[in-house]
């Protein structure tokens, strides 16, 4: 039997996909806990002992349930997953800070810094800087504008 090659936009479409399902199924997690828990009155230890999940884990999975209960008040987005979202819901207005999240599309890390105030680095800001330089060079001419020229060349061959 011969092996099929999936194209690309297969394998990107089943991605895209099992992310989803993975996603449904970690909010479909958060729900038991929060509903074993906070609607029937189980322990959180006995909830974390009986599912294999730590204390923490069970916490966390009932905070964020309980910030984003509303199905439609989630953002739906492939890079904005759960831990957004808990991270979101232990602020005191978790879909301002959600969708903040979803509109600049930042990592974790950087919507935790900007909960806390921190100024987020724009992380391409590094890269542009480098580039208007090396534009500069090679608007100049000269043996450096031919050897970054050269460099450029080989970097997009290889």
């Amino acid at each position: 039997m011969e092996f099929e090659y999936k194209s690309y936009d297969q394998l990107l479409q089943e991605a895209l996909e099992y992310k989803q399902a993975g996603s449904a199924l970690i909010w479909a997690e958060a729900e038991a806990a929060f509903q074993a828990v906070d609607v029937m009155g189980t322990k959180p230890g006995q909830w974390a002992a009986d599912t294999g999940y730590s204390n923490r884990h069970v916490y966390s999975f009932r905070k964020t349930y309980a910030a984003f209960a509303d199905p439609d008040r989630r953002v739906i987005d492939p890079f904005i997953g759960f831990t957004h979202h808990t991270i979101a819901a232990g602020t005191e207005d978790p879909y301002y800070w959600i969708n903040q999240a979803a509109e600049n599309s930042w990592s974790t890390r950087q919507l935790e810094k900007a909960i806390k105030g921190e100024t987020i680095k724009d992380e391409l800001q590094d890269a542009e800087a480098a580039w208007a330089r090396v534009q500069k060079i090679l608007e100049q001419g000269g043996p450096g504008a031919e050897w970054l020229h050269l460099q450029i060349m080989q970097a997009a061959v290889s």
